[in-house]
Order: structure tokens, then C-alpha cells, then sequence
């Protein structure tokens, strides 16, 4: 195996394999030549999927330029700029093929952290890097620090609905008309109702929520005043 190979896609890798060292329980190490002098003993699985890209100088470097690094800790935001990187250039990344065969990839002025940083300020707390447009790559104007809630209404795998206009996802239009998720799932994509059967259908007037609109209130009362 050409291991000079295995880590050459990886952007700012000083790394070069030398010779095996030994091996553990956990995996198989390798002397290694950094390019600033030193030569650390590394888990050769680490440096496959680019966790390990020097001895340690380009951390100490990125922290001393950009002093995001407190008490041996990596600051989130350079820890998100890293992960975006290593998932979109790294094909040894366990999840690479999510993002490289989509083409999803970090726009060229992202792979420099201080720009990635410009454009997006620090990490709030509680939140993620989150692509606005999931077939798109990241760059400044398709990203944003989502939240949890945020991000799930935006994964590709939610199902989102078109009623009156509107394109929604199923907890959005449940919050809205007052029926449960979980009912509102089960009608449209296990029972196969159609949307207007879905949304029409009478509903017990005291299970709907101080969201719903005065709109889809004045709905449903109506649909259970004609059921009666």
C-alpha cells in the first residue's frame, strides 16, 4: 500500500510515512517525517482519514495566529471548519461518500480558516454549521449556525408538504393545524390520503393548539360542524 497516497488529498498535510513502528490493541503505528523537523509516532488510521496532519505544529501554528485554542482545547468554530474540510476532501472519511458523490464540496476561499471565520463568526452555542440548500456545497451563502430543530427541518429526509400555497414540513403544518405529527405522518405517507383528506378531515375542535392559525381554527371548526 502507497500510504503517500492514502493522505495526499488532505489540504495542509505535512506528514510523510517512513516505516511501521508497532502495533496495539488499538491499531498499527508509523514513524512519520514532519516537514518542521520532528518525527512523532502516529496510529496510521489517523493520519488515513487526515485526523492527524502533522506532529502538532499546524494546531500549535492556527491556535498561536488565531488564538482559538484554550486550555489544550480546540475552539468549536476552528473544530467545525475542520470537519467540513476533512468530510468534503478526505475519500478515507467513514462518511465521505454522503458528500463526495453529491459533489458536495468547501468553496476554495473556505479552506483558509481565517476567511471561513470572516464570513461566519464565531460558533454560537447550541448550534451547527447547516447548508441552506442540501444538494449545494458550503460556502458563505448557502451556510448558516442552525440549531438542532433548525437543522431536522432541513434534512433531506423530511418530508415537506404543499397545502394552500405553502410548503411545509410535517411538524410545521402539525403546529399549524393542530393535528398531531405522528396523525398527520400516518395519513399522508402510510395511509396515502391526500393532502386535502389529510388536512379536512373533522377534527376534535379541543385538540387544537394555541398555534394554530385563526385561519385553519375557523377550518377545522367548520369541518366538525358539518361532520356532526
Amino acid at each position: 500500500m502507497d500510504l503517500n497516497k492514502c493522505n495526499m488529498t488532505i489540504k495542509d498535510n505535512r506528514l510523510t510515512p517512513v516505516e511501521f513502528s508497532h502495533r496495539t490493541k488499538s491499531g498499527s503505528y508509523w514513524l512519520f517525517n514532519c516537514s518542521c523537523g520532528n518525527n512523532p509516532i502516529i496510529r496510521i488510521s489517523s493520519y488515513k482519514r487526515g485526523d492527524s496532519r502533522s506532529c502538532g505544529c499546524l494546531r500549535d501554528e492556527l491556535s498561536t495566529i488565531h488564538g482559538y485554542r484554550k486550555k489544550g482545547k480546540l475552539n468549536p468554530t476552528y473544530s467545525t471548519w475542520r470537519a467540513i474540510n476533512t468530510r468534503c476532501n478526505n475519500p478515507n472519511y467513514i462518511d465521505s461518500h454522503l458528500y463526495l458523490s453529491r459533489n458536495i464540496t468547501v468553496c476554495d476561499r473556505w479552506l483558509k480558516f481565517e476567511n471561513f471565520l470572516a464570513d461566519m463568526g464565531d460558533k454560537p452555542k447550541g448550534t451547527s454549521i447547516d447548508r441552506i440548500d442540501n444538494e449545494k456545497g458550503y460556502y458563505k451563502e448557502n451556510c448558516r449556525w442552525a440549531t438542532p430543530s433548525m437543522q431536522s427541518d432541513n434534512r433531506r429526509c423530511v418530508k415537506k408538504i404543499s397545502f394552500n400555497n405553502q410548503e411545509k414540513t410535517v411538524l410545521q403544518w402539525s403546529k399549524e393545524i393542530g393535528i398531531k405529527r405522528s396523525t398527520l405522518y400516518r395519513r399522508i405517507f402510510v395511509d396515502n390520503w391526500s393532502i386535502e383528506k389529510a388536512f379536512n378531515t373533522p377534527l376534535n375542535v379541543s385538540k387544537i393548539n394555541k398555534n394554530t392559525s385563526s385561519e385553519n381554527r375557523a377550518m377545522i371548526s367548520y369541518y366538525n360542524k358539518e361532520s356532526k
